[in-house]
């Protein structure tokens, strides 16, 4: 029983590896060649919100996307200039700017 046990370990073993392999290849090709172009299922995965949210953004004119036909696609570029389009500035940051705007002062 101990020979059985020994061979459901490797066996075990071995397929974790596997996925651990195919899981690294995954991510390898996502860093080599990221995928610039994505559909609306990606962009909506890309920007954490769900599809319908998505949806609503590109009838309001809210975010930048091209058509061809009925399929939606977004440049990842432009998704990122989305997700950092409203800043939240720390007090310091805040503090600094109107001292250069009102004072001209440069820290």
């Amino acid at each position: 029983m101990t020979a059985k046990n020994d061979k459901l370990e490797t066996s075990s073993i071995f397929e974790l590896l596997c996925q651990l392999l195919k899981r690294l290849e995954l991510i390898e090709e996502k860093i080599i060649n990221p995928k610039r172009i994505l559909n609306s299922k990606e962009a909506a995965k890309y920007l954490g919100i769900k599809l319908s949210w998505l949806d609503k953004l590109c009838s309001k004119n809210r975010i930048t996307f091209y058509k061809t036909g009925k399929l939606r696609y977004f440049k990842q570029d432009e998704l990122d200039k989305y997700l950092s389009k409203d800043i939240v500035k720390s007090e310091d940051d805040l503090d600094r700017e109107a001292d250069e705007k009102f004072f001209g002062k440069h820290s």
